[in-house]
């Protein structure tokens, strides 16, 4: 920081050395300040891998002259194409969903000897691999286009020579998600999706896409390493799938294949059916050849109930380990005794507790404006069997309304410089989640210390144990399945009808159930 104050000295030439030097830590202290203000804007307005290529290229200002930069560059490739062409005569190029006529004799060179033939062989690689390049070319300019428009910076209208005003998937992935009004975290999976697929084809014109394109794409998705590192996660794919292949890390397996898959699919069934940009669409029927996997192999990878001797040191331990009030306290136990999942116990307000009778009841919904379940089917309310009271959770609800708290539940926090624990009210991370990080707490916390660990033991094992205690206490599979938030074969309008009328039925099969979970 510049210090305020004379120099301190009567010589002239000092005074004025002092001064520069002076005015230049300012300047430098301006453009830092400067900096770390683009870096917060960028960072509150794009996605992390945009935001690196804006501080990449010197600052939201620098934007606007790489785009012209690439036209530039685009300009001259589009002059090169005519040389190339070793065709003769006139010919149409279908670029981009556009036929482009070149002069008669451009490019011209003998086919009527084998010299000829191999020349004009060659011109046409050297066309498709210039073709290619431009491909890629425009995409990055249709993105640095995106990314002005996000930070509100006026750019240019197209050349006319230019490709950049055709829908690319980048795009069309941004108005499926405005239409459909995707929650964040799908989004973000989308992005991912599309992330990878630029990386891979270029950001393409939609009416360019082929069946062959998803199928490269598929392939390259079976060999895409799945580790959280950042060094991999942050390499292009290819780059990625060459280091997860030399380090021999693990690769998605169909589930993740396909779930990338969909989201193609789904991006070019809305560009046909309420964009009608193209006139059929190339994925549709496509599927993966799912590997063969034996069914012990499976096994290992399912959630797994914990038993009644695991939920007898789970809940004591959970119970001595955290403080009274917060959701690491408190979410085994309901889990455990209701058969919810773990983001419906996260994101509970305290307003989805009622009274009823002589007791409480939980409404699962996704009534506030971060809330959401799983489908239709998990909408519902259950009452408060009394082994959660017994506990304290009546005491636990009368002081959060006390509190006047919105959430139910609190969460430690640290603050960067204290290092101090303190406790608030939990809150959705960037992907919209309530419970992602509890969950990781879960594992190290409670897993990890009652060696808690082998495969397919998890929090939502929680809910499987319930189920299971609630076949053994031998509970109807409708009341089950009202409890539990899950319609397996059942009515799905007529789910939504009763309520209340079927609490008394419901305490009654919750109590039942109560014994077994910790009863070998």
């Amino acid at each position: 920081m510049v210090k305020r104050g004379t120099t301190g000295t009567s010589d002239p030439r000092e005074a004025a050395r002092q001064v520069t030097a002076l005015r230049a830590q300012f300047d430098r202290e301006v453009k830092e300040a400067q900096r770390r203000a683009d870096q917060a804007r960028l960072k509150k307005l794009l996605d992390p891998a945009d935001a690196a290529l804006v501080d990449a290229l010197g600052g939201p200002a620098q934007v606007v002259e790489a785009i012209e930069d690439m036209r530039r560059q685009m300009a001259f490739l589009i002059a090169a194409l005519p040389a190339l062409a070793g065709h003769g005569g006139e010919f149409d190029h279908d670029r981009a969903g556009r036929r482009i006529r070149l002069p008669a004799g451009a490019g011209d060179v003998p086919t009527d000897t084998p010299d000829g033939v191999a020349q004009s062989v060659h011109d046409r690689a050297e066309e498709a691999a210039l073709r290619a390049y431009m491909d890629v070319v425009t995409s990055e300019i249709r993105n640095l286009k995106s990314i002005a428009g996000s930070l509100e910076e006026a750019v240019s209208p197209a050349p006319a020579h230019s490709d950049e005003g055709v829908m690319g998937l980048r795009e069309l992935a941004e108005r499926y998600a405005a239409a459909k009004d995707c929650p964040k975290q799908d989004r973000d999976a989308r992005n991912y999706t599309v992330r990878r697929w630029v990386e891979l084809h270029g950001d393409i014109p939609v009416a360019r896409f082929e069946r062959s394109h998803l199928s490269t794409f598929s392939d390259a998705l079976r060999d895409l390493p799945t580790t959280r590192e950042k060094r991999v996660q942050d390499l292009s794919i290819r780059r990625a799938i060459a280091v997860g292949k030399a380090e021999g890390l693990p690769t998605g397996g169909d589930k993740n294949v396909q779930k990338r898959l969909d989201h193609m699919k789904s991006f070019t069934a809305y560009a046909v059916d309420q964009l009608g940009m193209i006139p059929a669409d190339p994925f549709v029927k496509f599927g993966i050849i799912k590997s063969k996997v034996k069914h012990s192999a499976k096994a290992k990878k399912k959630t797994k109930p914990y038993s009644p001797a695991q939920i007898r040191t789970i809940l004591p331990h959970c119970a001595g380990r955290f403080e009274q009030d917060t959701l690491d306290r408190w979410a085994p136990i309901i889990s455990a005794y209701t058969g919810a999942r773990r983001e419906e116990i996260g994101q509970l307000h305290v307003a989805n507790i009622s009274d009823w009778r002589n007791g409480l009841t939980i409404t699962i919904t996704d009534e506030a404006e971060m809330q959401k379940v799983k489908n239709r089917h998990s909408f519902r309310t259950i009452p408060v069997p009394p082994v959660l009271l017994d506990a304290g959770f009546g005491d636990f609800v009368a002081r959060r309304r006390q509190a006047g708290g919105i959430m139910l539940f609190m969460e430690g926090h640290t603050r960067n410089r204290s290092k101090q624990i303190l406790l608030r009210e939990v809150c959705t991370n960037k992907r919209g989640r309530y419970t992602e990080t509890y969950g990781t707490r879960f594992a190290r916390y409670v897993r990890e210390p009652l060696k808690l660990i082998e495969p397919g033991l998890t929090f939502h094992s929680m809910r499987h144990s319930w189920t299971d205690a609630a076949r053994r206490a031998g509970i109807s599979a409708e009341i089950r399945r009202l409890i539990a938030g899950r319609l397996d074969g059942e009515d799905a309008v007529e789910s939504l009808y009763g309520g209340a009328d079927l609490l008394a039925e419901k305490m009654e099969a919750m109590i039942a159930v109560t014994p077994y979970l910790t009863k070998d």
